[in-house]
């Protein structure tokens, strides 16, 4: 292998094995960055950023924008570490009920046993702009109080927690 290619998949292999340390990522950011693949390198900052709440919609924005232009296999490798969760207080289970058969999946024993202030992952293991996607499709965020403006129920976007396997409505922690 070219040295260039045998130093890259060092750095891939380094974010892979440590994802929720910001070090490797930003190596790699840096890396790419001097090699003149800037697209790579912002996606990479962006990730990064996403790491440590609150996100600003703005860099949201732009890394969909950012992603559109890169290969979707080398952003699951280096970017695969968000998941998409539900929360709400009200009308949970209908709208449990209604995603798994929009989604053409059983609803499992654990979504059945819902409660009051609990989250439940829809997805995981999505890169940042996948995880978007996600949320912006489902459009539950317009269940709303008539009086107060809030949503009764809210999907969000956060890191990986736990375990990336679980599947849809599983419990989060």
């Amino acid at each position: 292998m070219p040295p260039m290619e045998t130093e890259e998949n060092a750095l891939i292999a380094a974010v892979v094995a440590n994802p929720a340390d910001d070090a490797p990522r930003l190596i790699y950011a840096d890396w790419l960055q001097e090699r003149g693949q800037d697209a790579k390198a912002e996606y990479m900052r962006l990730v990064n950023e996403f790491q440590h709440p609150p996100e600003r919609p703005e860099s949201v924005d732009r890394c969909l924008a950012v992603a559109a232009a890169l290969d979707e296999d080398w952003r699951r490798k280096v970017g695969a570490r968000f998941e998409v969760v539900l929360d709400g207080v009200a009308g949970v289970m209908l709208v449990a009920y209604a995603l798994s058969s929009v989604l053409k999946l059983a609803l499992p024993q654990s979504a059945r046993h819902w409660k009051k202030d609990k989250l439940f992952r829809l997805r995981c293991g999505l890169t940042r702009e996948e995880a978007e996607q996600t949320v912006r499709s489902l459009w539950v965020n317009l269940f709303r109080k008539a009086d107060a403006g809030e949503p009764v129920i809210r999907v969000f976007v956060r890191p990986m927690e736990g375990d990336s396997t679980l599947g849809l409505l599983a419990p989060a922690h």
